[in-house]
């Protein structure tokens, strides 16, 4: 009956089921239409080493006489569940896997099927012998067995005192340590083993698997507290990690890493910073911030994957260069040490390299962009009614934006996928469309009841932008994206909605801001109520959950913030925003909260200042007060990355903070990107998914306009050094 459904309907149902987080159901569709493999749930299945459910899954779409690459994924799911059978000496069912399961194969290789006979009565046999796939023929071969070990020697006498064996692959890297007088040394194997040995001879005391299961290795950070280690994948995806040494887990994950063809990239440590040399380039990673920290390539000459060392005391960096060479990178202190040491010799390659601190000369000032000329913008192509954008957002996927306007009335726009934009993402280098489906409707929300000039609107996207959820003081309107349909609309005001947001683990659930001052847990799948929260005092606009944290922050426009437990809805703490010093504030304005992508830091926007919050205990960490006469704060938004935060103020600048410290990094002025000599600003700001420079902003004319630095700064300015004082707002 599957088989007789029209392709394009199956994959409908499969999204809805995706949507409905039906997963069983989802996981049954695809396997038994044939027409979809999920590569996730695949490797979900390895990993919980579910070889039946596998095999079943995979059976519409690998046979074993289908080519060599199904003989591959067969063989190897079938030697799995053999072996495990022989792990836990269960004789029986490894010969019924035997006969029934791996005798198929002895068609190709009969030697083989003999050589995993007689493992049936070896004893350890996984050091004995491995079986890979030859991919130039459909055979099976047998490859040579191993003998692995790690040996220590006096290097005064010369005489070996240790011999460690344990590892079932060569052995790659080895890393010695000692914490207090308990000295070991740490071992990785090509199989992606990591082993620590005490000098005792008596074996491996701990074992576990590095990301990826390849080459790996190891470092401490120089103060001998923090394990890291560096690797890659077999589809060359290279990774960064850090480590609990002792319990054998990963604490945190490192991103910004290329794929690797020429080995493991070489990286290094200091008590803060991670380098690494990959991509041609240095690049840096604050050990607290999984992100990117900043890269250098060193004024050039550098191979694709740099050998790279720090000094003992972390100021200078030794790089190997292409012509077989070494330049040396150095801090601001670095640098000043080795000119002390002789001042008449020059060094040409000793540059100010390390981001945490820029050897700058005169004054650091924020950079200043005035002209067309120094920024990339394009304004958004637009045939309807041009008023006031209030809210706008990109679609998860980077290639649309979608905009709510003042009027009720959503705004779509989508760019091509052309040969110089293949995934059609969004770009000042392109105009997009204004997109319509060809019925002509328009996503236009219920404002029977509404005020509009005192409403305040709301907008959120589902995670995979299927859907919309929107309201502008009427009934709240969930439409389908790709069809502007409206599917359906609920809570009749008063009170009205003021602010939405999509529960990031199932988006049936919602969370609804009320003007009324309480928040709605709301099920949108059964049409259901499940909470009402309150503790507010005014409107509630602004919320955002944590992914990880089981919390749900919200914000109203009295600017009193609020943290909630989404296990049990309870109050979990609260504090008030006060206003500065000297500002003004409007009763009625909205504050919003938003989290950085670590969710480790909440970004609270008022129209007086920015405020970076623990998310727990409310802590307000860092401030950010607009310039005197600037005017109010309209909105803002974390890059993708959570390096930047873009703000902008009701004088229709852009203002580009450095999340790290709140400092002004960037001004762009409207003259730079609005085209006329009117009073016209943002009121609304976006930032792109993938693309840390980008940003798209909603004015208060009904124009959209996206706009990136020149592809020769690359960025919006420089960050400030701030361990000299440098920098101001």
């Amino acid at each position: 009956m599957i088989s007789g459904l029209p392709r394009e309907l199956v994959f409908l149902i499969l999204q809805f089921l995706d949507e409905e987080n039906f997963k069983e159901t989802r996981h049954r569709l695809e396997s038994e239409s044939g027409l979809f493999c999920n590569i996730k749930y695949v490797e979900e299945l390895v990993t919980k080493g579910d070889w039946d459910e596998l095999e079943k899954y995979l059976s519409p779409f690998v046979q074993v006489d289908d080519n060599r690459f199904s003989v591959k994924i067969l063989f190897e799911i079938r030697k799995q569940k053999y072996l495990e059978a022989l792990d836990t000496k269960d004789r029986a069912k490894a010969v019924d896997i035997l006969n029934k399961d791996l005798k198929v194969f002895k068609t190709f290789n009969e030697d083989l099927f003999k050589d995993m006979t007689l493992l049936l009565t070896m004893g350890n046999f996984r050091l004995i012998f491995k079986y890979e796939i030859v991919d130039s023929e459909h055979t099976l071969r047998r490859a040579r067995p191993f003998g692995i070990s790690e040996e220590v020697w006096d290097a005064a006498t010369g005489a070996n005192e240790h011999t460690f064996e344990g590892h079932d692959a060569p052995v790659y890297s080895v890393c010695p340590h000692r914490k207090g007088h308990i000295q070991f040394i740490f071992s990785t194997s090509i199989d992606g083993k990591i082993k620590a040995w005490l000098y005792d001879d008596m074996g491996a005391m701990l074992d576990y698997d590095a990301p990826g299961y390849t080459c790996t290795r190891m470092a401490y950070s120089k103060d001998g507290l923090r394990l890291f280690t560096c690797g890659f994948s077999k589809d060359r995806e290279s990774y960064l990690v850090e480590w609990n040494d002792s319990e054998g887990i990963v604490k945190r994950t490192y991103y910004g890493l290329g794929k690797q063809f020429a080995g493991v990239v070489q990286f290094d440590t200091t008590k803060k910073l991670l380098a690494a040399g990959d991509e041609f380039s240095i690049k840096f990673w604050d050990m607290d911030n999984k992100h990117l920290l900043t890269s250098t390539n060193a004024e050039g000459g550098l191979p694709a994957s740099p050998c790279i060392r720090f000094n003992k005391g972390g100021i200078l960096l030794a790089v190997s260069t292409s012509d077989k060479g070494i330049k040396i990178l150095g801090n601001t202190e670095g640098v000043r040490i080795i000119r002390s040491n002789d001042d008449r010799r020059k060094m040409p390659d000793v540059r100010s390299r390390n981001p945490d601190d820029m050897e700058v000369s005169g004054v650091w000032r924020p950079k200043e962009i005035t002209e067309p000329s120094q920024l990339r913008s394009i304004r958004l192509p637009d045939n309807m009614l041009s008023v006031r954008i209030l809210k706008l957002m990109y679609a998860n996927c980077g290639t649309s934006i979608l905009a709510l306007a003042y009027n009720a009335v959503h705004k779509l726009w989508k760019w091509e996928r052309t040969n110089q934009n293949i995934a059609g993402n969004a770009t000042t280098s392109a105009l997009p469309h204004l997109w319509q489906p060809s019925s002509g409707i328009l996503m236009t929300n219920d404002i029977r009841d509404a005020n509009l000039d005192d409403t305040i609107s709301c907008l959120a996207l589902s995670k995979n932008s299927s859907y919309v959820l929107s309201a502008s003081g009427g009934r709240v309107s969930l439409f389908n994206l790709a069809t502007f349909k409206t599917m359906t609309r609920f809570g009749r005001p008063p009170p009205s909605a003021t602010c939405i947001v999509f529960n990031p683990h199932d988006n049936n659930i919602i969370a609804i801001g009320m003007s009324d001052a309480s928040i709605h847990i709301y099920n949108v799948r059964v049409d259901k109520l499940l909470e009402k929260l309150t503790g507010h005092e005014n409107s509630v606009t602004g919320l955002a959950f944590s992914m990880d944290k089981n919390i749900l922050v919200s914000s109203g426009s009295d600017a009193q913030i609020c943290v909630w437990e989404t296990d049990t809805w309870e109050r979990h703490t609260h504090k008030l925003l006060q206003t500065p010093p000297g500002r003004t504030t409007n009763p009625n304005s909205e504050t919003r909260v938003q989290f950085n992508p670590d969710q480790t830091r909440v970004l609270v926007i008022h129209e007086t200042q920015i405020v970076i919050s623990d998310p727990f205990k409310l802590d307000f960490l860092m401030q950010w007060i607009p310039r005197h006469g600037s005017g109010a704060i309209t909105d803002a938004v974390y890059s993708c990355d959570g390096k930047s935060i873009y703000v902008t103020i009701d004088d229709g600048s852009v203002n580009v903070l450095n999340a790290k410290y709140l400092r002004l990094k960037c001004r762009i002025s409207p003259s730079s990107y609005i085209p006329t000599t009117s009073r016209v600003c943002p009121h609304a700001i976006a930032a792109h998914p993938f693309d840390p420079n980008q940003v798209a902003l909603g004015l208060s004319d009904g124009g959209v306009y996206v706009i990136e630095p020149l592809e020769s700064d690359k960025k919006w300015g420089s960050d400030p050094d701030v361990s000299l004082g440098l920098g101001s707002s």
